[in-house]
């Protein structure tokens, strides 16, 4: 019988040991994702190597089979682990430690074996062995018994861990080996500890544990959780004053605790959801100040429609500040910010006022309240939580005011915890709770600032909640009353966003739109793959036409008509595929709003049949037609302010009007506005509230005025805030973070830093160029040999983490850079002084030296904190004509001919790889600064001197991602350019096809030699443009952090480099600030600062920074156009221009010389003898080929000033001479085009 008991037990022991070895795999597979082992330690794999070894050892000089089998499947285990390990672990310095480690160990076990050590000790040494295995998990014990909870401690582990060791202990007892029993017993106890543990303690802080819920059960009573938390959305019973006979002393006591429990989730103002900065709420609830404790009792109802009861001790208090600025009371508990200045509303029955502002006010117009004519404005505690129940966008937006913006027109006043104005008992049945609430708050504050002479003022959103409240208390008001009483020229604006909102937007004709699925469907849908979510995206060159982008895949769905639904660019929206029958093909047709306001062909439909065109299109040929889809709903809106202007009404008095966004691809907004007359002449704002299904615009209200129309100061002001560019002056704060002005370098400062003033260094920027962010040096140091150093302004020592100008330069995350101004990341004691490397003046630089060859073969790199000196500050063209002169011969041109011969050998070896050459239309303006306005457009040329510095930034960005990357493989903060679709080429492959040229787009290098094939000696622009396309086919480049997508697509397909990242440009962009830390980390110039290596803060940041850079390549494209525009008010010129695309109805033309894209629409009819045949992108006059893609016309130039409202620049072609052509709209715009 025994004999049975031991197989059986062996083969249960034998089965769990070995299930429990398999318990690394996840951590291998976790590497394997990561490709680097990162912080993970191999220690338990080898020791588990050791100890298995060990155990192998013992069981064989025992001869038991049931010990050989387990650790013999256990060494295979932890050896496959142990290599595993170390493979992964090759780019990691500590390599060879832990192979010269592992070798060391495997040879001891080896003398060991050899000689045959006695039983005895090697049972010790097993022994010891398990017990450590066993102990390990009570590492984190201290951390579960401090914080009372058991989430940090591994429950399958434990469990595994305890099966094992029970099995293995009853087993030692049956063979009768003390040195199985020992560790496996310890072991058993340390599991039992650690399980109990799990019955004792609740899985996370502030639940029950398992033990307390067991028991609540049983007797049928909760748990008495201390909670300072309003519970105002549960049903409530009445508050029972607690039997006080306890001490003020022991109270106090007892409400430490409380806070010292509460402190872990944050503090008592947490419930406001303000940012970490804001926790700190001078409530001053720590100290004195508690006037009673009351038990607050609410039922809720589970999922599974069970009712519980929950009691909460809630402690009111007597010291919460009443917000009255000359409250002397008050002055201590806190900030008061009310009543400092007179406000707008006057009435002689009322006179000094503060408004308590009811829930409704705030969800329905919490935009009004960004008016400065509105202060004095309190929020209760229970109207703010109505708010974050009911509205998230009202809640941002009061978050936003209270505590940031206009923090000080607002106060936040804790009615709910307060001892005289908290309740829970219904006093008016004719009151809702939030009206009682509201009331109890308004006659306190009457009672409490009685001698100051100052009223409380209700303020509701309707006349019934006013009727209501009026029978108990006599100052109550309308929210549209009240700002109608003031005395301002502003209340206009204000009553006409109360229209807006107020008005229901319906047309009362027949519904235009489907209506939007359920929540719940659209989910249903996702999830069962009938529907898809995605980005709504409008087509730049039809406004009837968009695609929707699939999250999960690589590839998008057109929507046309009324098939968008009302989405709006930017929206995430849930797509319906339809049936193939009804798919249908782009119109290849240019259909602008703004070319439809001036162009009406014969064959197009108005404005007001949009929605009937979708049949039409269902009868294309098949083969041209593309999947389509319908929206269904809209997941997520992207709706925000819009600049712009209102149209011209052709009803004289009219109150409604549409509203025209700067933002083309916007649909126009119907307004309601009194001041129509007034707005007309100005630029704007306005926001949407809504989009009925019966209205083809989407309904909006006027929010506030940017400026008088055509001024600069106004279309600079809209150019910002269409771009979302922070431009506001620097704070104080962030200038308290810069050094002083007469601040000089100084080697003796901690920060280890290599002189190297001696070296000719030089830098080469734009003209005009302040903010010096590179400098360079080249010199011979052998017959074949060179030292080449990148110097970058050393930003970081100046930035550091954590502080007011970090989380600033953070936030602006780049330079913009305008054609009159510069918008500076940094403030300009910085941007445009220190951190610039000056001509001639000593600074510090963070330094990239390599040793080359002159076949630029790298020897060696260093990297370290410098002081320099530059020689010379260079322009592109002074540094080119040093290299050209033969005549020069010092230092410094020595070294630009050394950098220049080096820089052609690097570039001719990343074009042999496949690296692109790509083109632009860029254009630099000759400026009147006193006037700002452009004097003279230019074309950028492009110098050598351009593309030598752009090589040495390259390679400088390169090597510093390989160092970061190796020494950061989780959180290196890297850029990658995805390798675009193949269906994206389209555009580019046909118009080459069409000049007898073949485009090979299967890899990068293929794409790069047959462009360096498309050249045309009668065109020699045709290469150029070819390129021009081929950017427009790219996807954008992004930056990331490392660990985030797999390492195959780290890769820069552009640069055609593995891996890459920003260095060279810290004073102008966030990115390279983060790579310097890194970087500084790595070389141990500088500490590991908190959060450095987070990969989630890395990717928040880089989030950031990817849209930060966007808009600014978008703003800069928009300045241009403005000033291009500027330039040609009251000229005419006559230009080269080149078609780049050919619609149905119209012709795309580009100006080199100022970089300007226009529309030539084309007005045809039967007998003017003019077609266009969009297949073969051309133009035809009687069947004869006049313009084809790709080819020069010649186009005259102006600027059309018939609309005041929005002149436009206008093209009119003069070679060829085609009857039928004119020139009616300008679509450059800032995000480019979408042919």
């Amino acid at each position: 019988m025994l004999e049975i008991v031991l197989q059986v037990l062996s083969i249960s022991a034998i089965t769990t040991t070995i299930a429990l070895f398999f318990c690394g795999l996840p951590i291998c597979i976790q590497i394997r994702k990561q490709g680097a082992v990162g912080d993970i330690s191999g220690v338990p794999f080898l020791m588990g190597f050791i100890g298995g070894a060990f155990w192998l050892r013992y069981g064989f000089l025992k001869m038991d089979y049931t010990m050989i089998t387990v650790n013999v499947v256990g060494v295979a285990f932890m050896a496959a682990y142990c290599v595993f390990f170390l493979v992964y672990s090759l780019p990691k310095k500590a390599f060879a430690a832990q192979l010269a480690l592992v070798v060391s160990v495997i040879s001891g076990m080896l003398v060991w074996i050899w000689f045959k050590p006695s039983l005895d000790y090697l049972g010790i040494v097993c022994m010891t062995f398990n017990i450590m295995n066993f102990g390990a998990p009570l590492a984190g014990l201290g951390v579960v018994l401090k914080r009372r909870e058991v989430s940090t401690l591994p429950l399958p582990m434990c469990v595994a861990n305890f099966l094992v060791s029970s099995q293995w202990c009853l087993y030692g007892n049956l063979v009768a080996d003390i040195y199985i029993i020992v560790p496996n017993g310890i072991g058993m106890f340390l599991a039992v500890v650690q399980l109990a543990l799990f019955v004792i303690l609740p899985i996370r802080e502030n639940e029950k544990s398992p033990l307390e819920k067991l028991a609540g059960w049983f007797t049928g009573r909760d748990y008495k959780e201390k909670d300072v938390e309003s519970g105002e959305n549960s049903n409530t019973s009445s508050p029972h004053k607690l039997q006080c006979e306890m001490s003020p002393k022991s109270m106090h006591e007892r409400f430490e605790k409380l806070m010292a429990a509460e402190s872990r989730r944050g503090s008592l103002a947490d419930f406001l959801g303000r940012p970490p900065s804001y926790k700190s709420m001078d409530l001053n609830i720590k100290q004195s100040g508690i006037h009673s404790c009351v038990l607050h009792t609410s039922y809720f109802k589970n999922r599974s429609g069970r009712v519980y009861k929950r009691a909460a001790e809630r402690y009111l208090r007597t010291d919460l500040p009443c917000g009255y600025a000359e409250c002397k009371p008050c002055s201590k508990f806190g900030t008061n910010p009310l009543l400092k200045t007179e406000n707008s509303f006057k009435n002689a029955k009322i006179g000094r006022h503060a408004l308590i502002i009811d829930s409704t006010s705030l969800i329905r117009f919490y935009d009004l309240f960004d008016s400065p004519l509105l202060r004095d404005i309190i929020v209760t505690q229970t109207v703010w939580e109505g708010v974050k129940a009911k509205s998230i966008p009202a809640y941002k937006k009061m978050n936003t005011l209270c505590y940031e913006d206009a923090k000080d027109r607002f106060h936040v006043f804790m009615n709910e915890f307060h001892y005289e104005t908290f309740s829970e008992t219904s006093k008016f049945e004719d009151l809702s709770r939030g009206e009682e609430l509201l009331l109890s708050t308004a006659h306190f504050l009457a009672r409490h600032w009685e001698k100051e002479n100052v009223t409380p003022l209700v303020i509701c959103a309707d006349e019934e909640s006013v009727k209501r409240m009026f029978k108990h208390y006599d100052h109550v008001l309308t929210l549209k009353d009240y700002i109608g009483s003031f005395e301002n020229s502003g209340k206009q604006g204000l009553l006409d966003q109360m229209a807006a909102y107020e008005s229901s937007g319906a047309t009362g004709e027949k519904t235009i739109f489907d209506e939007y699925l359920s929540h719940d469907k659209i989910m249903e849908g996702i999830a069962d793959g009938s529907m898809k979510r995605g980005t709504f995206n409008v087509s730049r060159e039809n406004y009837r036409e968009a695609s929707v982008i699939i999250d999960e895949q690589l590839t998008s769905w057109f929507i046309t008509g009324n098939h968008c639904n009302r989405a709006v660019n930017g929206d995430v929206v849930a797509v319906q595929l339809l049936p193939e029958s009804e798919w249908v093909a782009p119109e290849k047709r240019i259909r602008l709003r703004d070319v439809e306001e001036y162009v009406k062909t014969a064959d197009d439909m108005g404005e007001d049949d949009e929605e009937n065109e979708v049949e039409p299109r269902a009868k294309k040929a098949k083969k041209s037609t593309v999947p389509t889809a319908k929206v269904v709903g809209v997941i997520k809106r992207n709706w925000r302010q819009y600049c712009g202007m209102l149209l011209p009404s052709s009803v004289k008095g009219a109150r409604r009007h549409l509203f025209c966004p700067a933002e083309r691809l916007i649909p126009r907004i119907r307004i309601e506005t009194e001041q129509a007359e007034i707005l007309s002449q100005q630029r704007i704002v306005v926001a949407i509230d809504h989009w009925p299904r019966d209205s083809k615009y989407p309904l909006g209200h006027y929010v506030r005025s940017i400026g008088e129309m055509g001024s600069r100061e106004t279309e600079n002001e809209v150019l910002l805030l269409e771009h979302d560019i922070p431009h506001a002056p620097f704070s104080e704060s962030v200038l308290d973070c810069l050094p002083r002005d007469n601040w000089s370098p100084d080697l003796t400062e901690k920060t280890p830093r290599v002189d190297l003033r001696h070296l000719t260094i030089c830098s080469v920027d734009p003209l005009g160029c302040t903010d010096i962010d590179d400098a360079l040096h080249c010199k011979q140091i052998g017959p074949d040999l060179f030292e080449v150093g990148v110097h970058i302004a050393d930003v970081t020592h100046f930035v550091r983490p954590n502080t007011a100008i970090d989380d600033e330069a953070a936030l602006r995350g780049t330079t913009v850079y305008l054609c009159d101004r510069r918008i500076d990341m940094l403030p300009a004691l910085l941007s445009s002084n220190l951190c610039s490397l000056r001509g001639e003046e000593e600074r510090y630089a963070f330094s990239c030296i390599w040793t080359m060859t002159s076949s630029a073969d790298i020897q060696s790199v260093k990297y370290h904190k410098s002081l320099i000196k530059s020689k010379a500050a260079l322009t592109y063209e002074k540094a080119q004509e040093i290299i050209d002169d033969p005549k020069e011969q010092n230092d410094v041109a020595q070294g630009l001919r050394g950098l220049m011969k080096l820089s052609k050998v690097l570039n001719s070896r990343r074009t042999s790889n496949g690296a692109l050459t790509l083109a632009s239309s860029e254009v630099r303006f000759d400026m009147d600064w006193e006037s700002r306005t452009p004097k003279k457009v230019m074309e950028k040329q492009h110098l050598d001197t351009h593309s030598m510095v752009e090589e040495f930034m390259l390679l400088a960005n390169i090597s510093v991602a390989e160092k970061i990357l190796a020494e950061y493989p989780d959180c290196a903060l890297l850029r990658r350019h995805p390798v675009p679709l193949k269906e994206s080429y389209k555009p580019l492959i046909e118009a080459a096809r069409h000049r007898g040229f073949e485009v090979i787009v299967e890899t990068g290098k293929g794409l790069a030699d047959s462009l360096n094939r498309c050249v045309d000696s009668k065109n020699p622009m045709l290469n150029r443009l070819l390129r021009m396309l081929t950017t427009r086919c790219m996807t954008q480049a992004v930056y990331f952090s490392a660990g985030t997508v797999p390492v195959p697509q780290y890769q820069h397909f552009g640069l055609a480099c593995a891996i890459y990242t920003h260095f060279t440009s810290p004073i102008r962009r966030y990115a390279d600030v983060i790579v310097h830390r890194l970087l500084a980390a790595a070389i141990g110039a500088d500490d590991i600062q908190s959060g450095l290596l987070s990969q989630a803060r890395c990717t928040k940041i880089c989030a950031n920074i990817n849209y930060r850079h966007k808009q600014a390549q978008y703003a800069g494209r928009a300045s241009v156009q403005l000033n291009v525009v500027r330039y040609f008010k009251g000229k005419v010129e006559t230009c080269e221009g080149f078609v780049m695309g050919v619609r149905n109805n119209g012709i795309q033309v580009f100006v080199p010389k100022y970089g300007l894209e226009s529309i030539i629409v084309l007005q045809t009819s039967a007998s003017s003898g003019t077609t266009i045949d969009v297949e073969e992108m051309a133009v035809k006059v009687n069947g004869e080929t006049v313009i084809r893609e790709l080819e020069p016309v010649t186009v005259k130039i102006s600027v059309n000033e018939k609309n005041q409202q929005r002149p436009r620049v206008e093209l009119n072609l003069m070679k060829p001479a085609i009857p039928g052509l004119s020139v009616d709209f300008d679509l450059s715009s800032s995000e480019g085009l979408g042919f």
